[in-house]
């Protein structure tokens, strides 16, 4: 018995249609991982390993102290790392304390502190993280995520009452912790 032409045609047309979409699913998934893989970092060699990446940026950005201080941008504040754990700053976690101080030498209370990184070499932004209102000017920096080695922006955006947004900035070359 032969097959009813208009039903051969509905089944053609049906695999048709799934082929289409499957290939149509792959240019997707294609494309979709083509642009939302994170991308290879900055111009360094590929693969490389911590001691390079670290060594990449040695003699760059600020030396690590007790008490390293910044103006802010507008000079209508200065922040001061008072500690760092680890110190110097390394890959992992790391837990800052900050005293924020106005331009008139008062402590800076009641701020939202805002920590945003940026990689300069590298052309990235890891998520940054917020400063805990201590008192007194005191702001603690619990999960301050150095995701690599390599040269850090530190940026600390501080927004107080009765002051304009503003932001100073340290840099610092991670190595690995402990180093």
């Amino acid at each position: 018995m032969k097959a009813d032409p208009a039903a051969r045609f509905q089944r053609v047309t049906q695999v048709a249609r799934r082929a289409t979409i499957s290939r149509w699913r792959a240019a997707c998934v294609a494309t979709c991982l083509a642009l939302c893989a994170p991308a290879s970092c900055g111009d360094e060699k590929p693969g490389p390993s911590d001691t390079d990446a670290a060594d990449s940026c040695t003699g760059e950005g600020d030396s690590y102290k007790v008490g390293l201080s910044k103006t802010s941008n507008a000079a209508s504040f200065t922040v001061e790392l008072v500690d760092a754990n680890p110190a110097p700053p390394g890959v992992g976690t790391n837990a800052w304390k900050l005293r924020l101080k106005d331009g008139g030498g008062n402590a800076v209370v009641g701020a939202i502190v805002n920590i945003n990184l940026y990689m300069p070499k590298h052309r990235h932004a890891p998520a940054g993280t917020v400063g805990a209102d201590r008192g007194d000017g005191a702001y603690d920096v619990t999960d301050l995520n150095l995701v690599m080695p390599g040269l850090f922006d530190v940026t600390v955006e501080v927004t107080a009452p009765g002051h304009m947004t503003d932001s100073a900035q340290f840099q610092f070359c991670v190595g690995r912790k402990g180093d």
